[in-house]
């Protein structure tokens, strides 16, 4: 009875499984990192799970200890799923739903990259009043026509930068498209940042909007019409419409140039829009290869890159947006890149190593974010030769399903500066012999990355005998991650000679820095805080600590503030 009548909680991974028998009466909770304990939130009103690594919400085959079918969440009103990498369906297609979100209100669902679709088609909304899609770039449509009639109280919906998205509601696998389908709440509808979307059905379905008011379309250069069959939206007078946007902090999107446009009904309205701002081709600036012989940066989308390539022999900064792969062509038209920034793109690795010219490369600058389903910057069985020795800048961000960030082939000695931040697929950053190649590093940043245990990771053939040193590294930054056990976790002798500042926060699991030898001869003082809490200034409540050398200060901060767990606060229930 320790809080008998508890009804709201938030929960880490560690906190969450062994005290979940307390909260019977709990009815708003939020969880992070795990999520095997459902049936001890019978209760629930309101959840939100967030970077979670689970292919799904509700295991169909959930039972108790007599062997029935545990029916959870049939009282959930709100639910909200966010930054689950691994996430491929909130309900599994061959389970049996009943009751589950029947009454759901309102769902969120954003940053699940590997989602293919959102329910299947046995799932029943029909409480569900509001639906907001964002960061979901597996999703190739909403939902299925059934799902879709069940949305007979849905007032907004709100789908956003979600780049495989065709269309919301599609008619595949299911019957003939004469059965029509009224959204008979709906009030609001807001398309944002979805460069694939072709229309909201692409059947000839009639379709039915009694009450809808409001709409927006920002960034869908491919939206030529709304949908194919009849249309009804009998309320709607005007249609708020841009060609690009701009994405602000929350994730919202706020439209550029926008205008408020109307041709007497949607379809019309819209297809004047496209003609008006998107039949034409930024190929029509190119006669030939002169056009612009000086060109050195340019930002271009998965539609230009291919096809201009040719033109940018001298070209050395360049930014690819939603690029699906390089071709021959593509790879030999960037020949001269020194800075290239990759971001959004559906790519398992960056490139194929036969198409690079190994001798003329002299990248400097690679930066890669956002991209779901990348797996590695180069393939463990090619030959690198020298494409990556003259970067002195790597930054590798968001790129859930990264599962080592180079094989040991990989040489970096001309390295300076690396960071990586929410790979949560990493559970180490490199191995031993891509560390020794580190000799002109000297700053080094590790940022919310779930699953990594260590820094350098001692492989099979490894000779722990054999040190590392850190040459020129100056600064390292160790910043929530909640696994972390050490920087290296074998009896190898590290060495930082030049290293100067140490600032690690969040990190609960590392109770000492490395179990080898280690020199830190410049290094007297460490930045150390619990979690990542800021003051009114935006600076991190964090202290300088300093027990002598680096291990002791660790291992210190460790026992002060983590050996200690949260279930002594819990006697009974």
């Amino acid at each position: 009875d320790t809080f008998p009548i508890l009804e709201e909680l938030m929960l880490d991974w560690y906190s969450a499984e062994p005290i979940a028998e307390f909260f019977w009466k709990l009815q708003v909770c939020e969880l992070y990192d795990k999520f095997s304990t459902t049936q001890n939130f019978c209760n629930l009103k309101t959840l939100h799970v967030k970077d979670f690594f689970i292919e799904e919400i509700y295991p169909h085959g959930l039972v108790d200890k007599e062997g029935q079918h545990i029916r959870i969440f049939e009282g959930l009103r709100g639910l909200e799923l966010s930054e689950m990498p691994n996430l491929l369906h909130l309900w599994n297609e061959n389970s049996q739903p009943g009751r589950t979100f029947q009454n759901l209100y309102y769902l969120k669902v954003s940053k699940c990259g590997r989602l293919k679709n959102l329910v299947p088609s046995s799932i029943s909304f029909q409480n569900l009043n509001h639906l907001k899609v964002s960061e979901c770039h597996g999703l190739s449509c909403l939902v299925t026509k059934s799902t879709a009639k069940s949305l007979v109280r849905l007032s907004t919906l709100i789908i956003i930068d979600c780049k495989r998205t065709t269309e919301i509601v599609t008619d595949e696998g299911e019957d003939e498209a004469g059965d029509e389908i009224s959204f008979r709440q709906l009030n609001t509808l807001q398309l944002h940042g979805l460069p694939n979307l072709k229309g909201f059905n692409l059947s000839n379905r009639t379709i039915r909007f009694p009450l809808l008011n409001y709409v927006t379309v920002t960034g869908c250069p491919e939206l030529k019409m709304f949908s194919n069959g009849v249309l009804s939206t009998p309320k709607l007078k005007k249609v708020e419409l841009a060609k690009d946007n701009e994405k602000l902090p929350r994730g919202d999107y706020l439209p550029i140039n926008e205008k408020r446009l109307w041709e007497g009904d949607l379809n019309t309205t819209i297809k004047r829009f496209w003609e008006d701002e998107f039949d034409t081709r930024i190929q029509q600036l190119f006669t030939e290869k002169d056009t612009f012989p000086n060109l050195e940066e340019l930002m271009m989308d998965r539609d230009c890159a291919e096809p201009l390539a040719e033109f940018f022999q001298k070209q050395q900064v360049c930014e690819l947006y939603e690029y699906r792969g390089f071709s021959s062509a593509l790879a030999q038209g960037l020949c001269n890149l020194k800075n290239l920034h990759v971001r959004h793109s559906f790519v398992g690795e960056l490139c194929p190593y036969e198409l690079f010219d190994k001798d003329r490369q002299d990248l400097r600058e690679l930066d890669l974010s956002e991209m779901d389903y990348f797996l590695h910057l180069w393939n463990e069985n090619s030959q690198p030769g020298s494409t990556f020795q003259n970067l002195e800048y790597l930054k590798v961000s968001k790129c859930g399903r990264l599962m080592n960030l180079v094989p040991s082939s990989i040489s970096f000695q001309n390295l300076k500066i690396l960071e990586v931040c929410k790979c949560h697929g990493l559970s180490c950053l490199v191995t031993p012999s891509v560390a020794k190649s580190l000799v002109q590093l000297w700053n080094l940043g590790i940022n919310e990355c779930n699953k990594m245990t260590e820094i350098v990771r001692d492989e099979g053939g490894d000779d722990v005998g054999d040190e590392i040193s850190f040459t020129k590294l100056q600064f390292l930054t160790l910043y929530c991650l909640p696994s972390l056990k050490g920087f290296n976790l074998s009896n190898r002798s590290i060495k930082f000679p030049l290293l100067k500042y140490i600032t690690v926060i969040g990190c609960p699991e590392l109770k000492i820095f490395t179990n080898g030898v280690l020199n830190t001869p410049e290094l007297t003082g460490v930045g150390l805080a619990e979690n990542d809490e800021r003051n009114r200034w935006g600076d991190y409540n964090g202290k300088e600590f300093w027990e002598g050398d680096l291990n002791s200060t660790i291992e210190r901060f460790w026992e002060d503030n983590f050996d200690t767990c949260i279930q002594q606060l819990f006697t009974e229930k």
